[in-house]
Parts: C-alpha cells; structure tokens; sequence
C-alpha cells in the first residue's frame, strides 16, 4: 500500500525541491492515486503552498502492480491550483528550484489536467486568475508537449502550446487570448505588463493576448525571460497623459522584459486621425520615453483643453509629426531631444482665414523652443521654463499637460463694448476675428501661475503664416483689441499675407515682441480714405524696427471712395524697376518703433490723383480732381517727432490740370526742403489761364517763427483765384485782374 504515495510523491519530489504532502491514497483494480497534493514552495511543510490538487490519478492498478509496473504512463490532476508569485518588477518569486528528475533521458509520465486554476500574483497588483482551464502535457522522446484551452468567464477563452525539457529545467510556453473584452481593471492584473502601461493607453474593447514564457538553467534558479503582446482590435481607448479618446484603434504593444514597444497604434481621435509608435521603458532608471506620433487632420478646436490651442482662437486641421522623448525623474520630466513640426489647413485664427500654418518645436531640458519650420537656418529660443508641467513619477504612472506646440491668449479676458479714443498713431499685429464683434480694450495680463503648478508656455511662438484674401477691417479691429494700439486712420481692403511671424503669446503691447518678415498685397483699399486699387511690399519686423521695402501700388481715382466704399481691385501688379504707370507709386520705409527712433522714408509717384492725396483733408466726394507726379524724401527721429527740428524733407512735385470746384490752375510745381527747423521753397509756379505766377520763400517753424517769401503774379483773374480757397464766398464778390510783386519777411 506504501507504492501509491511513494510513487506519486516520488515523482514529484524528484523534479521540484519543495515538500510534497498528501493528505490520503486510493488504489483498485482500474487506477491508484492520491487526494490533498500540495507542493509548497520551500523544504517543509509549513512553507507556502506552490500548486495543490484535489485528486491525483493514475493509470497504475492493482493488477498492474502485482505485475511489478510501477511507474505510471498518465498522471491525471483534478481541479489542481498553481500560484504564481512576482515581484515589483514582474521577477518570478516563487518558482520551485527543478531537480531534473532521473535526467533528460529518462521518459516522464504524461500529465492530464483538468478544470484547473492558475493564478498570477504581482506585488502591489491585483491577482489574476484563469479558471476552466483543461490540457495534456504529453511525453515525447527529449520532451514534453504542451496543450491546454481555458474557458473563463472574465478572461474568456485561452490557448497554451509549448514545449518543455524533460527536466523542467527549460522550456518555451504561449499563452494566447483572443478577443476578449478588455478594460483598465483587467488589464492591470496581467502580471508581466508594467501598470503604467496603462496609465498611457486605455483600451475598451476586443483585445488579443500572447504571452510566451521561455526559461533556461540559471545558477540556482532558473533564468526567465517574457515576452508579451496586446493586439488591439478596433478598440475604443483613452490617453490619458495626451488627453484625448480614440475610436476604431488598432495595432500592437509589445512587452519585453519590462520594456514597452508600441508597433503603430492608430485609431480615429479628435476628428482626425492619430498614430503612435515606440518604446516605454520602465526597466530603466529613470524610466524613459521615445514616441513619435502622427497626426492626421485633427480638428483643432476639438483638441484637449490641455494643448492650449482654444486661447490662441486656432481653427483648422492639423497635420504634423511630434517626436517626444522623455526622462521620468522623480523630480519631473526632462524633455530634451523632443522635436515636432505641423501644419494647419483650412482653418483659421482668431477667427481669420488661414491658408497654412507651420509649425516646428524642439525641446531643451524643461524648456521648449520654437522655431518658423525645418528650413529655418537656426531655431531661436523662444520657450519659456515649463518647470512643473509634468508631476513627479508616481507608482500609478505619470502625465504630461504639453502635446506638439501650445499657444496661449494670456490677456485675453470677457469683452467690453469700445475702445479709448486713438491718441497717437502707433503699430500693432495681430491676427482678426472672422466676424467682427465690438471693439474691446486689453484686458491687464492675467497673473503668472505658482511656479512648479500647472503648465507655463512659450513667451512667444515663430512660424510660417498665410493669409489670403482677408478683410483688413477686421484684422485691425482684433490688433487694437489684443494689442491696446488705437488704430487712427480708418481701412479696408483685402490682405493676402505670407511670411514668417513671431508672435508673442503674452506680453502682446511689447512691439518688439513681435517679427514679420514676408510678403504682402493689398487690394481693393482704402487707408485714411486714399483709395488704392493694389499696394505690395516686402515687410520685416525685428527688435522693433518696421522696414517696407519695395512698396509699389497704384491709386485709384474715386471721387466717392472711402473705408464703407473701397475701389475694386486693379492690376496688374506695379513693376518693381522702371517707369511707373500713371496712379502708381513706388516707396521705402524704414522706422524704429519701439523704442522710438530714426524715420526713412522715399517715395516716387506718377501722375497721382490729386483727389486721392488730399482725400483725408475733403469731404466726399472729393472736390479736388488732376494728376500730380513727385519725389519725396524725409528723415526724422520718432522719438522727439512733435519737434521740428526732429524732421529732415526735400522733395518736388508738378501737378497739372487741377479742378477745384470748377475753379482751374493749369500747372502748378514746387521744391521744397525742410531742415534744422526751416521751411525752404526755393520755387514755387503756378499757371491759371495761361497766367505765371511765381514765388519762392522759407518759415522758420519754431518760435517767433521768422519768415521771408517773393511772389510774381501777371494777369491773374481775381475770381478764378478766389474760387480756388475753399472758404472763399460765391459768387465771388471781386472781379478783375491782377499783377504784382511782393516781398514780406
């Protein structure tokens, strides 16, 4: 009766080193067994308990031992238990030390399973347990086939093949799950996935599970190596850590050895598209991060409040590409190294239509630095400090509050119904709002965040900018708003806009803050009601300094114009070179803006309306009519500019066939210069009816004001020249004609 339990817990024993109990044995004509088996994991009994068995069968019997057959061909397990130990880093804990039985060469009984149960433990996790689980470890020659199925109702159905040495002391398994439905709570209890995993990607729906388990001799224990994959199946899941939910997703996380691979996760996000691969290594010290995600059309104004795109008022579909790399310090997150470009498509900001937006960023420590796309020659350092945006790395994971470039409108508060009166002529930029709503004073800025709380963004951001055909109205009704500059001559018009643009994100009343360098057109405008069928120029923007160069347009001679009335737009472009067509105009200014300083401006015009040029000082519609050609150039400081001697001018102009309410001068042209405070005409002529006049003169514009001034006139009617003083009576109450010389100082 002894041979039963000898066997059977001889066989054991020979593999493992832990203690064998039984607690009973049967034997009869058709099987021999024992009831009660436990393994416990250490040399006694009092050790935890590894794997237990209700029932341990045999195909020995009596007959069969009375023939002297003692070692069985089939041990059969009923409802046994396994429990499988790990620690923190998902090492096994609890493996019993493998003896090797008689050798490889020996043949082992196969072992039948049935309703087993096997439990994976983790510290600090929640148990995971497969039930139902039925299989067959059959005996070959040099091995041990594995097979076995699982039908459990939270983890639904399982296979596992695999085989195994004789000797326990090597071996392969898999284990596969296949469409079952997973959540936060289940995934979490799959022991050889690190649960931060799942603080990054949280997958609800049909998932599929391979983990293969390999082992080879070790100095005393076997070494382990794992290897599992999660194969989503148009799941819905949520990143947290990027703030946003996706529908649809697919692809691949692979799990080696505590190293996390993402193989193409993709799925529909934001309204667009999002794919991500890479590797999360959290067997590292500090742990780290490489993704690169994809992104595809995503609707802007949908994106997770923590981009911050919603204060920049940034519409559109975004394309673009971030490489993001990432040290988990318990102190924070260092970002070095992350670098990411995107476009925005067919959307807008602050409400103005936007052709395309580029953007480019990469990161430095905790700083992130902005730059207007790959070709820019060097990125220039426009981040401010995001100390603090990222916590500390945590048992339950981490989260950034920072995705691709982030923009803010920090003086951006409820709107008020006016603007202050304009008190000087002063230059901002901003980007307009699509409808034009009340104009609305800056708000004060709004209070710095506590350092090491929330996220801080870039003082400034540097990308591509395209407009296209946007109203200008609305474009400076949203600079006065964001900027505080009261605009002080009224516009309209069409600007189509391509240039690379800094635009600060918080100090937006600092002019210096800003930079512009590109190209504009207008068109179809009116500027301080001087109607322009086209005005081009090259414009930069730096360290405060405003340069138009190679202003050309063409004015448009309309009597009955003005800002609530601008022309048409005309063509073609004026040429850059050569003789300018009548109305067209060619300049070049440079001004120093902030702080104040020096002022160049030259200007060329060909045969310009008269009625355009003095149109902010008449009523329409313009009383004024003739065409006038001139070359001005002026000089001045800006920062003293109410001075006169601050201003440096010279100039000509001629002008001929001019109408004056029906009053005519036939010609009139003059030179003029102006500097050190003095007035200079050295010549000034006019001609009515055929009639000279002439004159010349100089003034003195600061106090007592000297001046000195000659004029000839021969033959001039009294009442043609009257009629041509705008507040002069009518009829003309003189009659006549007059000749003189004069002289006064």
């Amino acid at each position: 009766t002894w041979v039963i339990p000898a066997v059977i817990v001889g066989q054991v024993q020979a593999m493992v080193a832990g203690k064998v109990t039984i607690r009973d044995w049967w034997i009869d004509g058709h099987s021999a067994g024992v009831v009660g088996l436990a393994l416990h994991e250490g040399p006694t009994a009092g050790s935890p308990v590894f794997a237990s068995a209700e029932r341990v069968a045999t195909d020995l019997s009596l007959l069969g031992l009375l023939r002297g057959r003692v070692a069985p061909g089939l041990i059969t397990l009923v409802r046994p238990e396994v429990h499988f130990r790990l620690d923190r880093n998902g090492r096994f804990a609890n493996m019993p030390v493998f003896r090797g039985g008689a050798g490889s060469d020996s043949r082992v009984p196969s072992i039948a399973v049935e309703g087993a149960t096997v439990c994976f433990r983790r510290e600090g996790r929640p148990e995971m347990v497969v039930s139902g689980v039925d299989g067959r470890l059959a005996s070959r020659p040099q091995r041990l086939d594995l097979s076995a199925g699982a039908d459990d109702p939270t983890w639904g159905r399982w296979e596992a093949s695999g085989r195994i040495d004789p000797s326990f002391r090597e071996g392969s398994v898999r284990l596969e799950g296949d469409r079952f439905a997973a959540d936060r709570a289940k995934l979490e209890r799959i022991p050889f996935i690190p649960e931060e995993v799942w603080t990054h990607v949280v997958p609800r729906g049909p998932v599929d599970v391979l983990v293969r388990l390999d082992w080879s001799p070790g100095k005393d224990q076997p070494t382990f190596a794992t290897r599992t994959e999660v194969t989503l199946r148009e799941v819905d899941a949520s990143f947290p850590t990027l703030g946003f939910d996706a529908a649809g997703t697919s692809g691949r996380l692979e799990v080696v050895d505590g190293v996390v691979h993402v193989d193409k996760v993709e799925g529909r996000a934001i309204g667009g598209k999002v794919a991500a691969r890479g590797t999360l290594d959290f067997v590292a010290t500090p742990s780290r991060i490489d993704l690169n995600l994809d992104l595809a059309r995503i609707n802007v104004a949908d994106a997770p409040r923590s981009w911050q795109l919603y204060e920049a008022e940034v519409t559109g579909r975004l394309t673009g590409k971030v490489h993001l790399l990432a040290v988990l310090n318990p102190r924070g997150v260092d970002l070095s190294g992350s670098s990411g470009e995107a476009v925005v498509e067919d959307g807008t900001i602050q409400a103005i239509p936007v052709k395309s937006l580029t953007l480019a960023m990469h990161a430095e420590g905790d700083d992130l630095r902005y730059s207007s796309g790959p070709s820019a020659s060097r990125a220039r350092g426009l981040g401010r400090r995001v100390a603090g945006s990222l916590p500390p790395c945590h048992a339950g994971g981490w989260g950034w509050g920072w995705f691709g470039p982030a923009w803010t409108a920090g003086d951006l508060i409820a709107p008020t119904p006016q603007l202050p009166a304009p008190t000087s002529s002063s230059f901002g930029l901003a980007w307009a709002a699509g409808d034009l709503i009340a104009l609305q004073p800056p708000a004060a800025p709004k209070a710095p965040a506590p350092s090491g709380t929330g996220i801080q963004f870039p003082k400034a951001i540097t990308t591509h900018l395209e407009l296209e055909d946007v109203d200008i109205q609305k474009l400076v009704a949203k600079a006065q708003y964001l900027t505080g500059f009261p605009f002080p001559i009224p516009i309209s018009g069409r600007l189509s806009l391509k240039a690379d643009a800094t635009i600060p994100l918080g100090a937006l009343r600092d002019v210096k803050a800003y930079a512009f360098h590109g190209d504009l057109t207008l068109t179809g405008a009116s500027i301080d009601r001087v109607d322009f069928g086209r005005l081009e120029s090259r414009i930069d923007l730096a360290n405060g300094v405003l340069e138009l160069s190679d202003l050309r347009g063409r004015l448009v001679d309309y009597p009955n114009g003005g800002p609530d009335n601008p022309p048409q737009p005309t063509g073609p472009a004026v040429a850059a070179t050569g003789p300018l067509p009548p109305g067209g105009f060619r300049s070049n200014v440079r001004a120093e803006l902030s702080p104040p300083g020096k002022l160049s401006v030259t200007f060329d015009g060909d045969q310009l309306p008269l009625g355009e040029l003095a149109a902010p000082a008449l009523p329409r519609p313009t009383p004024l009519s003739g065409l006038a050609t001139m070359h001005l150039e002026a000089r001045a400081d800006l920062g003293a500019a109410r001075r006169p001697e601050a201003w440096t001018a010279s100039g000509q102009a001629e002008s001929r066939q001019i109408s004056y309410r029906g009053a005519a001068l036939d010609r009139v042209a003059l030179r003029f210069a102006l500097k050190d405070s003095k007035l200079d005409v050295p010549s000034f002529a006019a001609e009515l009816a055929g009639r000279p006049l002439s004159a010349q003169g100089g003034l003195d514009l600061k106090p007592p004001q000297a001046f000195d001034a000659t004029l000839d006139v021969t033959g001039w009617d009294l009442a043609a020249a009257l009629a041509l003083v705008p507040s002069a009576p009518r009829p003309s109450p003189v009659s006549g004609a007059a000749s003189a010389h004069a002289e006064a100082r």
